[in-house]
């Protein structure tokens, strides 16, 4: 891994922190979909980076933005300028998300459209998915209780 790589890591690693707020792991376990424990304090600890399946349920825990945690590793970004809202949007707030629509090609708009479908297709799907997980471990809790 490059040396910026590791820096993007270990900032991404204090944002989790800062993230958790006061939490404590334990606490946030239940988000987390899965994900052990001891990979998780791994991670905030910025010994080892997570597996992309355990990335993507970090990112879920935190509300940040779907494979941000992947693209920031690959991207070369300053990590100085990453905080927690970068990682919720995917861009800093002083930044222009995308180009003003009027600027665009007719071609350009729709790919840029496309891929915003795209993404929140993938969030939907992705929101659905932790919704039935959500009623599925409802139900549990539910038949738990009433086998007391």
């Amino acid at each position: 891994m490059e040396p910026r790589s590791e820096e993007i890591k270990r900032k991404v690693s204090k944002l989790a922190v800062s993230a958790r707020d006061r939490r404590t792991r334990p606490e946030l376990l239940p988000l987390l979909d899965g994900m052990p424990l001891n990979s998780y304090y791994n991670f905030e600890s910025g010994k080892v980076w997570p597996q992309s399946k355990n990335l993507r349920r970090i990112e879920k825990a935190f509300g940040w933005k779907h494979n941000i945690l992947t693209d920031l590793v690959d991207s070369g970004i300053d990590p100085e300028s990453l905080t927690l809202e970068y990682l919720e949007r995917g861009y800093a707030a002083t930044e222009e998300p995308a180009q003003k629509a009027f600027e665009l090609t007719l071609k350009d708009l729709m790919a840029e459209l496309n891929d915003r479908v795209d993404q929140l297709t993938k969030e939907n799907q992705d929101l659905r998915s932790e919704n039935r997980q959500l009623k599925a471990d409802q139900e549990k809790i539910r038949k738990l209780l009433h086998h007391k």
